[in-house]
């Protein structure tokens, strides 16, 4: 029941920020009740900017989680909720955004969604300008599938 608890609240937490930063970001909030269904999702084709995970879950541990995650992803930003220190140095080998311990507090989780946003919205504005015959054109990273020198 605790587990839901913290679940409800961070989504309300979540949607809050979303209501007041709309016009700045487009944020989008899924919720998963298993870590398999979080991994079968990804498996299909969604991706997320930002996952927000607790180390302590049934299966498998947050860490192993964003382990299967970085093996195809090392785009999406990790936050690990916990009420435990005991895995925050773990949850630096899978590139870990930030480490949050519980309880969670609005004012601890809004500054590290505001960052992880507006970290991405500067990512996805990257690239390189390549010059062509008539004009430059910007082609930014994230469209980038290879190039050949």
């Amino acid at each position: 029941m605790q587990v839901l608890n913290h679940l409800l609240q961070i989504k309300q937490i979540v949607e809050k920020f979303k209501a007041s930063h709309s016009s700045r970001f487009n944020i989008k909030c899924d919720t998963f009740s298993s870590s398999l269904d979080l991994l079968m999702a990804m498996e299909n084709g969604l991706s997320y900017d930002l996952l927000i995970l607790d180390v302590v879950m049934p299966l498998m541990t947050g860490i192993e989680v964003a382990t299967e995650i970085r093996k195809k992803n090392n785009i999406s930003k990790i936050v690990f909720l916990t009420s435990s220190r005991e895995f925050a140095v773990d949850s630096y080998k899978v590139n870990a955004f930030y480490y949050l311990l519980k309880p969670i507090r609005k004012e601890g989780l809004i500054p590290i969604l505001e960052k992880a946003c507006a970290d991405t919205a500067d990512e996805k504005e990257k690239g390189i300008i390549i010059k062509c015959k008539t004009c430059l054109t910007k082609v930014l990273f994230h469209n980038l599938e290879y190039t050949e020198v």
